[in-house]
């Protein structure tokens, strides 16, 4: 990778950065506000898109592999992945994995993260539709009230 320091990879963690800072305030937001958390986590999903193509690109422009199905490491790196979600699972790597190691195990980690926030995305937009935001239900409780006699 370029050293830290130039364009790209000031770019690569800053979209990195606000993914992760995207996630954190659109689930803080979310017990207000479910629109603001549903446009946070699209932000983060858009963040992450651009970490990843930032990584398939430099595989492109080193002339590495990219591992995909078929590939013969593709299985082995994909259930490391799928069974490792801390940085400690990985931080012994780093300095013996190659460029193609690293950018491939990225990719696949981002590809994870983005299906699981839509996954997410989705069930929140569903549970919105279907009972509404705080607003809705601040309203429908004061309709209630006022219902029963209430004021």
């Amino acid at each position: 990778m370029p050293a830290h320091g130039s364009r790209t990879v000031d770019q690569m963690v800053q979209a990195a950065r606000s993914c992760k800072q995207n996630i954190v305030e659109g689930s803080a937001d979310g017990v207000a506000s479910i629109e603001m958390e549903i446009k946070l986590l699209n932000t983060a999903r858009g963040s992450i898109q651009e970490l990843r193509e930032d990584y398939e690109d430099y595989l492109g422009f080193k002339g590495l592999s990219r591992w995909e199905a078929g590939h013969p490491r593709y299985d082995a790196m994909l259930e490391y992945c799928r069974g490792h979600n801390k940085l400690e699972d990985y931080s012994s790597y780093f300095e013996k994995w190659s460029d193609e190691e690293m950018a491939n195990v990225a990719i696949t980690l981002s590809r994870m993260v983005d299906r699981m926030m839509t996954s997410y995305g989705e069930k929140v937009e569903s549970e919105f539709l279907a009972e509404g935001g705080i607003k809705e239900r601040m309203t429908r409780a004061r309709l209630s009230r006022r219902n029963r006699g209430g004021r």
